[in-house]
């Protein structure tokens, strides 16, 4: 209303000029209550009275009349606010349908998850259910590289239990996980790389040939059953289940049993020959000439002597042995700090005196332990230092080496353990270490307990041999001789004579600490030997500290 303010709180009553109402309040729109706007005016004017009660004053104004294009523009808008609330509509329905559509195909898959499940559980003797592996994440063929063994480890953590090893050559199927690599069809992991040492490595140890045999292409195929299921699992197929369908023969293997992918999607074990009319694919390894070169593993035929030497009295700690067991010696230097040293660990029966058997040599003269115990004199030149301060004590060692292996009773014993006199040692600690490398038959080991950052290697304050490992250097080491004119010490001296003859390299490197690699305080209670340690009070401070 033109001319209208707000100096009359009464409000206004709009009539015509025959005093009929211009229009009901409620139906002005509000868009429309702006009578000054740009909209031009309706060429007629109407008269209006306005009446203010109680007094009554009229009044001619010009009124804008409310235009059509005004109209379509509300028409616009309800328009589209009903094509928007149809296409949410459409966005529900649409969500609805591919919900239902999604639903078969998640049963399909968990179908394969269920078939790849029992596929790689079926193999486990300890009857825990495996962890259901993603098909999305493909896993791959890994080899361990390593001259020596690595260890299986429960969960990924370098102090967790080791439930198994794994050898240079070998192959198994595993999927990475950040320095881990968790095994499939088997539990535990392996870390793909110690200080810089590199342990495995993938390898395309499975492929196929779909164009014939594994021949036509220089490799060789699958011919058994576990390997058909890791090579299809590698391959991506969803169901590694192997099926059979060749005829055996009498002694239910057919040497021609090939394993083969049919169609993309099954794997079957049998001859070519008896194959249906399908898509065949071949399953195939490298050929042995391209393999990884494993080391050269010495068997003996010899068999120990029908009688022994009984030991001294005074070398015998209890007839009661732990598992594994140890046979220990040391090398005491007379007329050094190492006698007193090792008179006291005597005295207290720690240190190598903890161990089941133990003996010990002196050079530099002749030595008595306890009252009747005269130790082995070692007669050699005298021993000089390098220029790098290291001692070059290889002849003295050579001779020690050679005195305990005619010491038959390191054969009744798993471990052959040489440990330094200034080296604090629990022997006990150690048998958790070497456990995993404990069997039955023997296994030709020797550790590897220092992590030079580039290579590892063993110190000599604390070597550890398996019995079958000295038994090969007794029988071998004369091939070592020429060795000793290197010019390096005897720590290093026997890691690369035990190589050359065969014996694996195990891992450890928190077995020892030492001031030369990977030095620890005592306090640090999870290791097995700490060194140096050269007098008899910080010997003993230490042994408190790392086992109070």
């Amino acid at each position: 209303l033109k001319g209208a303010t707000a100096d009359y709180p009464g409000g206004w009553k709009m009539l015509t000029a025959d005093g009929r109402p211009l229009v009901e309040p409620s139906r002005v729109p509000i868009h429309g209550g702006d009578l000054d706007s740009d909209m031009s005016l309706v060429a007629e004017t109407l008269q209006l009275t306005a009446e203010r009660h109680p007094t009554v004053s009229t009044r001619t104004i010009a009124v804008q009349q409310l235009q059509p294009a005004m109209i379509r523009r509300w028409q616009c808008r309800r328009l589209c606010l009903g094509t928007l609330l149809v296409g949410l509509a459409c966005m529900v329905m649409l969500a609805i349908i591919s919900f239902r559509r999604m639903i078969p195909q998640q049963h399909a898959v968990g179908s394969k998850q269920g078939d790849v499940r029992s596929s790689l559980c079926e193999d486990t003797s300890d009857g825990r259910p495996c962890e259901l592996v993603s098909l999305a994440e493909k896993p791959a063929t890994w080899e361990v590289v390593f001259q020596g063994s690595v260890n299986v480890r429960q969960v990924k953590d370098l102090s967790s239990e080791i439930i198994g090893l794994k050898w240079k050559c070998e192959h198994f199927v595993g999927r990475q996980e950040g320095m881990w690599v968790r095994l499939l069809g088997e539990r535990g992991f392996v870390i793909q790389q110690l200080g810089g040492i590199i342990l495995l490595r993938k390898s395309t140890f499975y492929d196929k040939n779909p164009h014939g045999s594994c021949a036509d292409v220089g490799k060789l195929p699958v011919d058994n059953d576990r390997m058909c299921k890791e090579a299809g699992f590698v391959l991506g197929v969803a169901n590694t289940s192997v099926r059979r369908f060749s005829k055996a023969g009498p002694a239910g293997k057919n040497d021609n049993e090939h394993c083969f992918l049919i169609d993309g999607k099954s794997l079957w074990l049998g001859a070519l020959s008896d194959l249906p009319h399908k898509h065949v694919e071949s399953i195939c390894t490298p050929d042995s000439d391209h393999a990884c070169r494993p080391f050269v593993t010495t068997t003996l035929t010899t068999t120990s002597p029908a009688t022994t030497t009984s030991p001294p009295p005074a070398t015998t700690t209890t007839s009661t042995w732990g598992y594994p067991s140890f046979f220990c010696f040391t090398v005491v230097r007379v007329g050094s700090h190492e006698a007193k040293m090792i008179r006291k660990q005597l005295e207290l029966r720690i240190g190598i005196f903890a161990c089941e058997e133990f003996t010990a040599f002196s050079y530099g003269g002749s030595m008595m332990l306890g009252t009747d115990w005269k130790l082995g004199q070692i007669q050699v030149e005298t021993v000089r230092r390098s220029q790098n301060g290291d001692w070059l004590n290889i002849a003295v060692f050579l001779q020690a080496w050679t005195m305990l292996v005619g010491d038959v009773r390191y054969r009744k014993h798993d471990w052959v353990v040489k440990v330094d006199p200034d080296t604090v040692f629990f022997p006990d600690k150690l048998r958790e270490h070497v456990r995993a490398h404990t069997t039955s038959d023997g296994s030709n080991v020797f550790y590897l307990n220092c992590n030079s950052g580039s290579q590892a290697r063993m110190l000599g304050s604390l070597e550890v041999f398996s019995s079958k490992a000295i038994d090969v250097y007794k029988k071998e080491g004369w091939k070592c001789k020429h060795m000793a004119m290197a010019g390096f010490g005897e720590d290093r001296y026997m890691e690369k004579c035990m190589k050359s003859l065969g014996s694996y390299p195990a891992l450890d490197f928190d077995m020892l600490a030492d001031t030369r690699c990977q030095p620890a305080n005592c306090l640090n209670k999870g290791k097995v030997a700490y060194h140096p340690y050269r007098n008899i009070q910080s010997w003993m401070e230490c042994m408190h500290q790392s086992n109070g």
